[in-house]
């Protein structure tokens, strides 16, 4: 199966970090997120991927060239940060069912696994998360029926929120959602966005089904990646001047 990771976002609410790296190139535990994203995919069986990059794009290609060197990986172009549906529709989308992930979000393999497994060829498999109301409000909310997904909101309003469940930021499809692309209108904020053509495909008798996950790593904001690699600097630290901590004991 082929994977098309979603690379191109300025990563704004990471600033000023990222006016000088780009967002899947911040470290977590000391190695690029991308990096991470594509060794726990090709963990899991994924042998083929295509980035799609746009801000500080080069950097990205640099640095996976010289990391994976014998891995196919394909670049795309978004000239424009317009929304995620916006960066898929960039893509040289594949004839048969892939898998679509975020450049900013890392699963455990043993979910990926899961989630592969899960899914149903010709369906669309989305990843979901339990977050709190506030959450939701800056993500997406679901309405479930079982595992099957029969509404989505992307950034809902309080009174629009469905339930407690968000959509992660990890998908498989089938290959007619090129049609779906192709028609697709700018949100009330303006952007292209995936769940609006999970919501259109569904309402055009496509089934998509979720598989819920308790653990996930999310690298949005700078408190993410302070809390996410605060941990490994403090090991990190303790290990390289031990003298130091042991004298604080």
């Amino acid at each position: 199966m082929k994977a098309i990771i979603l690379a191109g976002g300025r990563g704004k609410r990471l600033r000023p970090l990222t006016d000088r790296i780009a967002k899947p190139l911040l470290p977590l535990n000391g190695k690029p997120i991308i990096e991470r994203i594509i060794d726990d995919l090709s963990t899991v069986g994924i042998d083929e991927f295509e980035i799609v990059v746009g801000y500080l794009g080069e950097q990205i290609m640099s640095y996976l060239r010289e990391k994976f060197p014998d891995l196919e990986i394909m670049y795309s172009f978004q000239e424009r940060q317009l929304g995620t549906a916006h960066a898929l529709k960039n893509a040289k989308l594949p004839t048969n069912d892939f898998l679509v992930s975020a450049s900013d979000c890392i699963f455990s393999v043993e979910y990926l696994r899961k989630f592969l497994k899960f899914h149903s060829d010709g369906e669309i498999t989305l990843a979901l998360k339990i977050m709190s109301e506030e959450e939701i409000m800056s993500s997406s909310t679901v309405e479930l029926m079982g595992n099957r997904i029969m509404r989505i909101i992307e950034k809902p309003r309080r009174n629009e929120i469905l339930s407690l469940i968000a959509c992660a930021p990890l998908y498989i499809f089938p290959p007619e959602i090129r049609d779906y692309l192709s028609d697709i209108k700018k949100s009330r904020r303006g952007e292209y966005e995936i769940a609006q053509v999970i919501q259109d495909m569904i309402d055009n008798g496509f089934i998509a089904k979720g598989l819920i996950t308790d653990e996930w790593m999310h690298l949005s904001t700078i408190d993410d990646f302070l809390g996410l690699n605060f941990p490994y600097m403090g090991e990190l630290l303790k290990n390289k001047f031990p003298h130091i901590y042991s004298n604080r004991a």
